[in-house]
């Protein structure tokens, strides 16, 4: 695997770009958010299967590269259709530039690629078969974002976004930031959810909570209640709610797990012995959900 923070002006979009040959796990995870969107080129044939949660009985396929859009609360995918993929994670504000609709559009799901870019998709696709090799792959896939952001020439993101971003993870308040930006808390709260995908306060405690997860992985030797205290919750019980609500596991379970990426949490295998078979999705069999937009070239 090779990942790497780009440089120039795709590093201005893209916060994180990696790529990988290995195969995927034993099967169903719960996904952690991270409050950043993701898109992932796909090479393996196999569909993707994700589920809302465990409650979900049809979930989706997917065929293909997938665009992930920000989330407030975790997903279930079949890690045994991983394969070999190249990725990005997006910054705040990229969405409008590599994806040609805000952040705000893609919130809370999946959505195929193909239908965002259209045939350009399974072009980009193919050459990355062809490619020898995860260095060589990187490299087509780097700069078919490059090309992206220079032929359309959206290379503007407002710094200001991924300031507030980061202020807002360190427990600034709404008003806070808004106030420092000059605008009033409706107007922040519509410019920061339309470009990042999550509002304002919501981010903040997904950011939070994904990070006091890395912690307790990293820390194994701290208590949550000294994690707690570090990443300024008011209490025990508050880092339990938010854990619970952005993991769907409470602190216990989350170190009774020990997953190897603290992201990325094992159902257990009764859960993964119910798997539902969900619609499948071609990349190429149009989304009733689907952005509102003309596929791009």
């Amino acid at each position: 695997m090779i990942a790497r923070t780009p440089g120039g002006l795709l590093g201005r979009f893209v916060e994180r770009v990696w790529v990988t040959d290995a195969g995927g796990t034993a099967g169903l995870e719960r996904v952690v958010p991270t409050g950043r969107m993701h898109l992932v080129v796909r090479l393996d044939p196999r569909p993707l299967a994700i589920y809302a949660d465990e409650a979900d009985g049809e979930g989706e396929r997917f065929r293909g590269s997938v665009v992930g859009g920000a989330r407030a609360r975790y997903h279930i995918r079949d890690g045994s259709t991983g394969g070999p993929s190249v990725g990005a994670l997006l910054r705040p504000g990229a969405a409008r530039a590599l994806l040609g609709a805000p952040a705000r559009e893609f919130s809370g799901r999946h959505v195929s690629l193909a239908d965002v870019w259209g045939d350009a998709a399974a072009r980009l696709e193919g050459r990355l078969v062809e490619a020898e090799g995860e260095a060589a792959r990187l490299a087509i896939f780097e700069a078919e974002l490059l090309g992206r952001l220079l032929e359309a020439h959206r290379v503007a993101v407002d710094p200001r976004l991924e300031a507030a971003a980061v202020r807002l993870a360190e427990g600034a308040r709404v008003a806070e930031v808004a106030a420092a930006l000059g605008q009033s808390p409706r107007r922040f709260f519509a410019w920061f959810e339309e470009a990042v995908g999550l509002a304002p306060k919501r981010y903040a405690a997904v950011v939070r909570a994904s990070r006091a997860l890395a912690l307790a992985a990293k820390r194994p030797e701290l208590s949550w209640t000294s994690i707690a205290e570090r990443l300024g919750y008011s209490d025990l019980a508050h880092l339990h709610r938010e854990l619970r609500a952005l993991s769907g596991v409470t602190p216990r379970e989350f170190r009774a797990i020990a997953p190897a990426h603290p992201n990325h949490l094992p159902l257990s295998p009764i859960r993964s012995s119910a798997a539902r078979q969900p619609a499948e999705r071609s990349t190429h069999d149009p989304d009733p959900r689907s952005l509102h937009l003309p596929p791009r070239a």
